[in-house]
This record gives structure tokens, C-alpha cells and sequence, in this order.
């Protein structure tokens, strides 16, 4: 399909009459590829030829990051405009997709070169240059990024007893995750069906036990004992 000729043909006829009512402008020839913003390179569309304009320039002109990134946004529901079909096409979120992987890929992305540290005692984030890393390491910074700074204490799934989780660990050490042997509701039998029967669902339940929610391993274990004594 021609799909510059289809596009011509509407600016044309866009050209050539007056709009009574809503309309978006247009530049005609993007800015993105060169175009002005003066008069003679914008025309008055309605909601929808605006929205086929930016979804033709697409297939005009495949790789352009700026392009594809305008007909996304067109692609967002507004009160005042009657696109009919205002909805992301599967080929416009694989083309959004590939433009973001170019746009964000080597020296294109903004994390490129960058790297995380965390100082526990004034508790602050920070990227930095990668290059600045041992400067900042010899003034007691760490590598890594911290999310939560207030300490969140939890009982250990396998003896109980109470550690600060740093990260999504449910086992307050290495001894007690060997000794779980991949059952940890073993001898806690009552106290899932206790949280189930109060919560009303699996997923609760097991997190109420410090568990990671009722996922994979976790939900089958858990499912398999409630199952036996419904």
C-alpha cells in the first residue's frame, strides 16, 4: 500500500476546507524529520484524520522514534475528541516497543555509564558515575540501592523467631531455609487453616505466615492442606 499517497491525499483535503467545531492542528510535515512550526506546515483535522495522519506517518517512515512515540500518545482517550477506534494496535505496540529498545540501548540510555549507591548512616540514594564508584565507596558508601530504610521485622518461617527482612527473605538464616527442606507449613498445619478460615482466601493466609503470597511451590503446598481437611 502507498501509504504517502493516502497520506497527501488527506492533508489535501484537509487544505482545501473549513472545520465547523472541534479540530486538532497538525504539522504537516513533522518536526521530527525537519518540519517548522510556521503556518504553511500546519492544518486544521478532525479527531480521527488526526489520528490516521500519525498512524500513516508511522508506516511511512518505520524507524522513526519520534513518530512512533506521537502516534502512542494519539492513542490516549480524551472527552473532546470522536476517534472511534482509539485503541493501541498490537503493530503499534511492537513498533513502541522497538523504538524504546533503540532509544534506551548504549550510550542512548540514561542510566548508561551510572550506577547506584546507598549511605546507611544519612540514609540517602545517589547514582553516580561508575567511574566515581571507589571515591564514594572510601567515604563509606555502598554499592546497591536501598527502597525501604525503616526495618521491616518478621518471624522466620522456620523456627519462628523474629529478624529484620532486607530484602524478600523468609528465613532468618542460612540453617533454617536448609532445615525448611522446601515444606516450611510442616508442624504449622493448624495455624494456615487458622489464617484461612479468618482471612477467607489462600493467598492471605500465607502471607499473614510470612510467606511470599500463595505462588508456585507456596500455593501448592498451602492448597494441598486445605484441601485435605475440607
Amino acid at each position: 500500500m502507498n501509504y504517502k499517497k493516502h497520506y497527501d491525499a488527506l492533508i489535501d483535503r484537509a487544505l482545501n476546507r473549513k472545520i465547523d467545531g472541534y479540530y486538532e492542528k497538525h504539522h504537516i510535515k513533522p518536526k521530527c524529520i525537519g518540519g517548522s512550526d510556521k503556518l504553511s506546515n500546519i492544518v486544521k483535522l478532525t479527531a480521527r484524520e488526526h489520528y490516521i495522519a500519525h498512524q500513516l506517518l508511522v508506516k511511512i517512515y518505520p524507524l522513526n522514534t519520534g513518530l512512533i512515540n506521537a502516534a502512542n500518545m494519539m492513542c490516549t482517550a480524551s472527552f473532546k475528541n470522536d476517534r472511534s477506534q482509539n485503541k493501541l494496535y498490537e503493530w503499534l505496540r511492537k513498533k513502541l516497543s522497538d523504538a524504546q529498545k533503540i532509544r534506551q540501548s548504549g550510550k542512548s540510555n540514561s542510566n548508561y555509564g551510572k550506577i547506584w549507591i546507598f549511605n546507611k548512616t544519612i540514609k540517602i540514594n545517589k547514582k553516580i558515575e561508575i567511574e566515581k564508584l571507589e571515591f564514594y565507596v572510601k567515604e563509606g558508601w555502598v554499592k546497591g540501592r536501598v527502597i525501604n530504610w525503616q526495618p521491616r521485622i518478621v518471624s522466620c518461617s522456620c523456627c519462628n523467631r523474629l529478624f529484620e527482612q532486607k530484602t524478600k527473605e523468609i528465613f532468618c538464616s542460612i540453617d533454617c531455609k536448609k532445615n525448611s527442606r522446601g515444606y516450611s507449613f510442616q508442624g504449622r498445619e493448624e495455624e494456615l487453616i487458622m489464617h484461612y478460615n479468618n482471612l477467607g482466601s489462600l493467598n492471605k493466609a500465607v502471607k499473614a505466615m510470612g510467606f511470599p503470597g500463595a505462588v508456585g511451590a507456596w500455593y501448592k503446598q498451602a492448597k494441598k492442606i486445605i484441601d485435605e481437611v475440607r
